[in-house]
């Protein structure tokens, strides 16, 4: 081989060592690289499952129930029941029962869940027995729902608000709080009494003391209260019932006995 054919094959050589020196180079930066960034496949490994240290409910502590029923304060106004129950055992299953037990009896001088005003009370006595209600008042004796059909229709504001049985209720409680203001005005007793005669006559505080004498006396007085007395003597009701319930009630008898039937 001449000369030139071995400068031919040294050049050759070079030039492969030199492509060869630049693949490994490059090899190398890639895999400087990779060294550096890691290439993380697509597929995501799932997190391992969180491990809680929670409770079944069926094992956790019940709150207690909230107890039921009216206590100091709280629904124990006038006319609120009290409620218990009653266990009954039928076979091996036990009943629960309520009971409703009043805890105060209803006014007697109140029939109705509505209210009587002032005003409509004293419309309604003075229809039925003042002393220009004559001829009223004897059809009252003979009929009395009539009597108070016909005073609704004359009196539509009224009749709006009771019907004839409210009506018939409030006029029986109404003659029978008149018997114990008559009881009680007919009550003498109590002169010796010290505490009574301590008191400025009339007032309140007088008033409450003979109440309490007359019970004690075994005058029937029923519910009467001050407020009631003051009531029926300001409004003129008690003189109302006497123009013409005095006579009706003192020809029957029941004068003095409280009675309420006519």
């Amino acid at each position: 081989m001449n000369n030139g054919g071995f400068d031919a094959l040294f050049q050759a050589i070079e030039h492969v060592e030199t492509q060869a020196q630049d693949s490994d180079g490059n090899v190398a930066a890639q895999a400087s690289l990779q060294g550096r960034f890691r290439i993380s496949s697509c597929q995501t490994t799932p997190p391992p499952p969180i491990t809680s240290n929670k409770r079944p409910a069926s094992e956790s502590p019940q709150k207690p129930l909230p107890k039921r029923g009216g206590g100091r304060g709280r629904g124990c106004g006038r006319g609120a029941a009290t409620h218990s129950k009653t266990l009954t055992t039928v076979g091996t299953k036990t009943l629960k029962a309520k009971a409703v037990i009043l805890t105060d009896p209803p006014n007697d001088d109140v029939f109705t869940s509505v209210r009587w005003t002032t005003a409509e009370q004293t419309s309604l006595f003075t229809h039925l027995f003042s002393s220009d209600s004559d001829d009223i008042h004897t059809k009252w004796l003979k009929n009395k729902d009539h009597v108070y059909k016909k005073y609704l229709e004359a009196n539509p504001l009224v009749a709006e608000r009771f019907t004839i049985s409210s009506v018939a209720n409030k006029v029986t409680a109404s003659i029978s709080m008149y018997s114990y203001i008559r009881e009680y005005e007919e009550f003498t007793g109590g002169g010796g009494d010290a505490d009574l005669q301590s008191m400025i006559p009339e007032s309140d505080e007088w008033h409450k003391q003979r109440l309490t004498l007359a019970k004690r006396g075994g005058k029937s007085i029923g519910s009467l209260t001050v407020k009631k007395y003051r009531d029926w003597k300001d409004n003129g009701w008690y003189d109302r019932f006497e123009e013409h319930m005095f006579l009706s009630l003192e020809a029957r008898g029941s004068v003095g006995k409280g009675s309420a039937k006519l």
